[in-house]
């Protein structure tokens, strides 16, 4: 499997070791092939404005997934400001679940068909997140 992954970090704080995340999490769902993505770091300002345009919602979300074609899967947007003002242990996992949660959508995994669907991605998702042997390195000081 050979996997591309460009980054735009809008924000001070520095996410290493993403490439290898990205590649772990397409391993452990078995998926095979030459793909790209890209992954965005933000903050709630910039969020908002892609929520309210694409999904007509006014506020900041955590993450948003925007789905590409043929070998590009698309685009996982990821607010920093809202994942810190979320987290339950620690930004970094947080940051790695949104992650796993991003990937999950642009493969075409959805949590919002109905209540069956929605266990089913969760429980993906934790596993995954359960089974991560290499994560990302974040540095928040600024």
């Amino acid at each position: 499997m050979n996997i591309s992954v460009l980054v735009n970090n809008k924000t001070k704080i520095k996410i290493k070791n993403l490439k290898k995340f990205v590649k772990q999490v397409f391993e452990l769902l078995n998926v095979k092939g030459v793909f790209e993505i890209s992954i965005v770091f933000c903050n709630n300002e910039f969020i908002t404005e892609l929520n309210k345009k694409y999904r007509g919602k006014d506020y900041p979300t955590d993450v948003l997934s925007f789905e590409g074609i043929d070998n590009f899967l698309g685009d996982i947007v990821i607010s920093i400001e809202k994942a810190n003002e979320q987290k339950n242990e620690s930004l970094k996992k947080e940051i790695e679940d949104l992650l796993i949660h991003g990937i999950l959508h642009l493969l075409g995994y959805d949590h919002e068909k109905n209540e069956e669907e929605y266990i089913k991605f969760f429980n993906i998702q934790k596993n995954i997140l359960e089974n991560i042997k290499e994560g990302i390195i974040i540095n928040e000081a600024q």
